[in-house]
């Protein structure tokens, strides 16, 4: 009797022991499968023949850890490629990343900024477009609105391939670098529409209206960074 309560015991101790391992396990299966997700959507995202269908089907399954995801790769790619062009001497369209002092306060400002922003102006997207009769999508919107942001992610590949030809930041490498950040800014700007069009089926009037109050918002919002940095950080 002894010997199989002590066997029952030990049996017991394995299950205890292994439960954490298969957990962790389907934590890391789970952040990988997110991960992959979020590659898959933002590349089908840039495919202009694409783009519709993906922020439709982003905006129905509601993907919702794959757009976390790709909003904070947008982030970072995002502020250290103007990093890396600021010290360059190129243009850099945001002046609160280029007043940021180290690596460590651009990284976290990707990582929290970038996120918050990401959901402020999902919030007041889907606020206006109930103003203009649509019903509540907020998660939609959040999802849809994220993908289309994607042109944000190869900033960063592009920043150092323009850095590794050309060092010294040409005149001919300066000018590209200012024409690829328009022509994502309009890309950008383009997949967003599309994405609220997808999300609320608004008219092409509505649509424009649903992010006219954003666009607004985001301006503020800049400004606001703007003064906090120079508060916290700049003498």
């Amino acid at each position: 009797m002894s010997d199989m309560h002590e066997r029952e015991l030990d049996f017991e101790t394995i299950e205890v022991t292994e439960q954490p391992t298969d957990a962790s396990h389907l934590t890391v299966k789970w952040l990988l499968s997110s991960l992959w997700e979020a590659l898959k959507l933002s590349a089908f995202s840039l495919n202009p023949w694409q783009c519709a269908e993906t922020l439709k089907k982003a905006a129905d399954e509601k993907p919702l850890m794959a757009s976390l995801i790709v909003t904070s790769l947008q982030g970072l790619s995002f502020c250290f490629a103007l990093h890396i062009m600021g010290d360059a001497g190129a243009w850099v369209p945001s002046p609160v990343i280029k007043r940021l002092p180290n690596l460590f306060a651009i990284f976290c400002y990707a990582i929290v900024f970038y996120p918050t922003y990401w959901f402020l102006r999902s919030a007041v997207i889907n606020l206006t477009a109930e103003m203009f009769g649509a019903p509540s999508r907020g998660i939609s919107m959040l999802c849809s609105s994220a993908l289309a942001f994607s042109p944000f992610i190869i900033y960063l590949p592009v920043a150092l391939v323009l850095r590794f030809v050309s060092p010294e930041m040409t005149p001919g490498a300066a000018y590209f670098w200012v024409l690829f950040v328009l022509l994502t800014v309009g890309y950008t700007g383009l997949l967003l529409y599309v994405a609220v069009r997808q999300t609320y089926n608004l008219t092409l009037a509505k649509s424009l209206m649903t992010l006219l109050v954003p666009g607004i918002a985001a301006m503020v919002l800049g400004f606001i960074s703007y003064l906090a940095i120079n508060a916290w950080f700049i003498d």
